[in-house]
This record gives C-alpha cells, sequence and structure tokens, in this order.
C-alpha cells in the first residue's frame, strides 16, 4: 500500500492560471484525515500511514494535497470521523480562529468509497484579511485523500476545491 499513497497524488503541473508547485524538503508526513474543529492525534483518532503531500501556490490561493494509508480501519471510517466532529462551529487552529460554513454537495464520484466536501472561513473578525478553506476527503478501500484550498474568496476556494476533486478521484480510483 505505501507504493500507491504517492500514486495518489495529484502530477505537480495544475491547469491553473499562475499556480506553481511548491518544492518540499520532504514529501513524507503522518496526519489525521483532516484537523477541523480540533481533530488531532489521540486516543481514538484515525492516523494515516506512509502519508505524503504534495503543495503549489499561486495568487491568493495555496494549495495542499495530502494522501494517506489506514489499515486499522478503513479510509472511508476516517472520512466518517471528521464528517462526526466537522459540525462544531468554531474552534482555534494553528492559523487563527476557524468558523465552519458547513458541508457542501458533491456529485456521486465514481469508485469511492466516501467523499466530503466542507469550507471554513479564518479569521474573519481579524486585523488581517479573511481567509475561506475548503477541504475535500475521498475515500478507496485503505487509501484516503485530502485537498485543502486556501484562498482570498469563498468562491475561489470552493471553485478550485472542485476542479481538483475531479483530478484527485481519478488518480484514487486508479490506483487503489
Amino acid at each position: 500500500m505505501e507504493e500507491q499513497v504517492g500514486e495518489v497524488l495529484i502530477g505537480p503541473d495544475l491547469d491553473l492560471a499562475g499556480v506553481r508547485i511548491v518544492p518540499l524538503e520532504s514529501p513524507y508526513t503522518e496526519s489525521v484525515l483532516s484537523h477541523v474543529c480540533g481533530n488531532r492525534p489521540g486516543n481514538g483518532v484515525y492516523m494515516s500511514a506512509f502519508g505524503q503531500r504534495r503543495e503549489w501556490t499561486g495568487p491568493d490561493l495555496e494549495i495542499e494535497q495530502f494522501a494517506g494509508a489506514w489499515g486499522a480501519t478503513s479510509a472511508a471510517e476516517a472520512v466518517a470521523q471528521v464528517r462526526g466532529v466537522s459540525s462544531c462551529g468554531t474552534y482555534r487552529g494553528r492559523d487563527g480562529l476557524h468558523r465552519v460554513l458547513g458541508e457542501r454537495q458533491l456529485p456521486g464520484l465514481p469508485g469511492l468509497d466516501s467523499q466530503l466536501l466542507f469550507c471554513e472561513v479564518i479569521d474573519e473578525e481579524g486585523p488581517e484579511r479573511r481567509t475561506y478553506l475548503c477541504t475535500v476527503l475521498l475515500a478507496r478501500g485503505g487509501i484516503a485523500s485530502r485537498i485543502e484550498t486556501r484562498a482570498a474568496t469563498a468562491e475561489m476556494a470552493e471553485q478550485v476545491t472542485r476542479e481538483l476533486t475531479v483530478l484527485a478521484a481519478r488518480s484514487l480510483t486508479a490506483v487503489a
């Protein structure tokens, strides 16, 4: 399964104007599927194995994709765990105060066991410009993929996330 995780990541070149890949010292990382509502490693929280990530940046846009394997449970259960905590309303993350804007509907993506799209706003009342964050989680078998898109507007964050969801779903179903 370790080899499959890297193959799930979207290719380094995205067809988005002005967006370029961010060179990383190491693509390897272990993580929970999402940190929404303070979800973090600990008792009963599912952690990945063989995790890898890729990042891109562009004008008013930051994108990160993470993929990891779940062995003790299915990747769909890891998505369900995030769905279960993602309705907290607000929480404080490393990057400021988050307000969860809620789950967004996705069309049924063929070949997946689970999918979830939700959006947030970060520091909407702060002195700096607010940031919008949309996260999509996709699962098939023992592998899950996460895409987080941070943008200056809610519309941009959701639109880019939806576009990348299709690419991520294709990669995941081709491998897992």
